[in-house]
């Protein structure tokens, strides 16, 4: 149900709402109703989980160009239904400059060591929809439950690859189970991932700019299908591909 939500830009909860469905499965044949662009978020808690209202300030964030809730909750350690319930907001979508209250854990400081600034944000990689996100999962091949190092993003075979920052090419061949693979490596020790690619374009040594076409889109090595498998590292460990490029 998560990759229609991606797909037709709404959300699960929209499905559920709409289909009388309680859980996230849907079967093979089942027909569905879907509301493209319509989106219902189910918010739980107004206060960050494990938290008591007494336990909680309210602090005042300016959104910055390029942040999102996902990112501003994690910063300030609480959720992003959190955020939302206490805005009453009707979606995730926030604007550069926009002025919202944010419930932390009591006691919580905005410090040079806190992590509240200005997000990096890069080129989106390639054209396609979110088809497996970051995180723990059931292997699509070996169906077994592994670390997704980092997202898929489902687009046709041939489809170009952008770098999705300034850098230099430091590995262009096959490896493994990526198939088609190119790393790039960026400043302050961050480097990229593209993956099961049909051709690649970049030569190792290469200097590459953002947005600059690096190769196309394919499924060799270890594929069920077209994508691009997408990581981001920063000194060799691997980080959430989204909170760089949404």
């Amino acid at each position: 149900m998560l990759k229609l939500a991606h797909k037709f830009n709404t959300t699960v909860a929209q499905l559920q709402n709409d289909n009388n469905i309680q859980g996230t499965l849907v079967k093979i044949g089942q027909e569905i109703v879907i509301s493209p662009n319509k989106k219902l978020y189910r918010v739980v808690s107004a206060m960050p989980q494990g938290s008591k209202a007494s336990n909680v300030n309210l602090l005042s964030h300016k959104i910055k160009r390029g942040e999102s809730l996902s990112v501003i909750a994690k910063n300030y350690r609480t959720t992003v239904g959190s955020i939302v319930a206490q805005n009453n907001l009707k979606s995730t979508v926030v604007l550069a400059g926009q002025t919202i209250k944010v419930p932390a854990a009591k006691g919580f400081k905005i410090t040079n060591k806190t992590s509240v600034k200005r997000t990096v944000k890069w080129k989106r990689p390639t054209r396609g929809y979110l088809s497996s996100a970051y995180g723990y999962r059931t292997h699509p091949v070996y169906k077994k439950r592994s670390f997704h190092a980092g997202i898929d993003i489902a687009a046709p075979k041939g489809t170009p690859i952008l770098a999705a920052t300034n850098g230099k090419v430091i590995y262009a061949g096959r490896r493994s189970g990526y198939g088609n693979l190119i790393i790039v490596s960026h400043a302050n020790g961050y480097s990229t991932r593209y993956a099961h690619c049909s051709s690649i374009i970049a030569r190792k040594g290469q200097q590459v700019k953002a947005g600059q076409i690096i190769g196309r889109v394919g499924a060799t090595g270890v594929a069920t299908g077209n994508h691009l498998h997408f990581e981001v590292r920063k000194n060799g460990k691997t980080l959430n591909p989204v909170s760089f490029i949404n």
